[in-house]
């Protein structure tokens, strides 16, 4: 990223994050964690004037995500949206309280594996470009972390932090975790056979929208409050891998046995069991007087004797149009009566018929019209 920096990680080298984005300077070598740490998530939002700005990182932490448009810089773990990545860039600089017009430090920037060309060539533009950095180096993310996670101080000072890896380090194993995809990476004699890695698409979010679904399908009726960044809490906060499953399985099958009512104690506490408490608003219930009451029932009333005159109203005109489609019909009949030589007889005896079968019809409507008709009328009591 496009910060002076010689260490800065672009997306989460250690657990599942979806898109986290750390950042460490010269200055702050040798401390445990990054200097910065947040999502690598932009959006959309509107300020207290109402004019829309765009937010990155912790800002979206103020705001409520579900209303803003959110937008990654990846795409399977692969740098895409450059206009997303600029926003995050310039968030990472204005944190970092850099405000120089180039950069003045060479910038590492860590990646997947097997990044393609295209890719890194389009940041390179950027940082190049928009930002003007000196230097720009790349490196994968998951070595980086297998070389810190392995060397101590002592053997780091003893031999150089280079492969071929030496002593524990000559032979591991890397599963690398990312946003939406995995990757498992074998350490033979000391340097990492990337032709023998194989690639999993499942990651950060895939657990994110397995979680969620979840969720949905548990408390159908949480389903507007069950929104992106609580799951993605719920994952980071609350869930783990457990070392065992077997085991985890049948501890947790243990507990349940034990709080059955026929052979336990119903009220004990399930240790796997986190109960949470979703945001809830009590809605007031205003009060009414009695003129709130009268009013409102004055207002029904209104309401029904205008309805009861618009559906007199549709019958009336419904009524005329009847009428003068019968006698069109009749006349037509009249019609046909003196015209009995002139056509056919089977065409005749069809006309006829057929006339005959919708003036019944429509003097069976017009009966249904002319019956008095009773109103519902709303009882305001009620």
């Amino acid at each position: 990223m496009g910060v002076c920096a010689r260490v800065c990680g672009v997306r989460g080298v250690r657990g599942v994050r979806v898109c986290a984005c750390r950042c460490n300077l010269d200055r702050s070598a040798g401390q445990k964690d990054p200097v910065l740490n947040f999502r690598s998530l932009t959006g959309k939002a509107k300020n207290s004037a109402g004019d829309i700005v765009t937010v990155a990182g912790d800002q979206l932490l103020c705001r409520d995500i579900t209303k803003t448009a959110l937008k990654s810089p990846f795409e399977r773990d692969v740098v895409q949206n450059l206009e997303s990545t600029e926003t995050l860039l310039d968030y990472t600089l204005a944190q970092l309280g850099i405000n120089t017009e180039r950069l003045q430090h060479p910038v590492l920037m860590t990646e997947g594996v097997c990044t393609p060309n295209y890719a890194r060539g389009r940041m390179s533009e950027v940082l190049f470009e928009c930002y003007g950095a000196p230097k720009v180096a790349y490196a994968t993310d998951a070595l980086l972390a297998y070389e810190y996670n392995t060397y101590s101080a002592e053997l780091a000072a003893a031999s150089a932090l280079t492969a071929p890896w030496k002593g524990a380090a000559a032979a591991g194993l890397i599963v690398r975790v990312g946003n939406s995809c995995a990757h498992v990476i074998p350490v033979v004699n000391g340097a990492a056979a990337l032709e023998a890695a194989y690639r999993l698409n499942a990651g950060g979010q895939r657990i994110s929208d397995t979680l969620s679904d979840l969720l949905r399908n548990r408390y159908p009726q949480h389903r507007p409050a069950i929104t992106a960044s609580r799951v993605s809490f719920l994952k980071e906060h609350h869930c783990h891998v457990p070392p065992d499953y077997t085991q985890a399985a049948q501890a947790m099958a243990r507990e349940v046995e034990a709080s059955d009512p026929a052979r336990g104690d119903p009220d004990a506490p399930l240790s796997f069991i986190t109960r949470l408490q979703l945001p809830y608003t009590d809605k007031e219930v205003p009060k009414q007087t009695a003129e709130d009451v009268e009013r409102r029932n004055k207002l029904r009333q209104e309401q029904t004797l205008r309805l009861t005159e618009m559906a007199r109203v549709k019958r009336e005109e419904k009524l005329r149009a009847l009428s003068s489609t019968l006698t069109s019909l009749l006349e037509l009949q009249e019609q046909l009566k003196g015209l009995k030589v002139c056509v056919h007889v089977h065409t005749y005896l069809h006309l006829y018929v057929y006339t005959h079968d919708i003036c019944v019809y429509i003097r069976m409507k017009l009966l249904e019209h002319q019956k008095p008709r009773t109103v519902c009328q709303h009882n305001p009591g009620k």
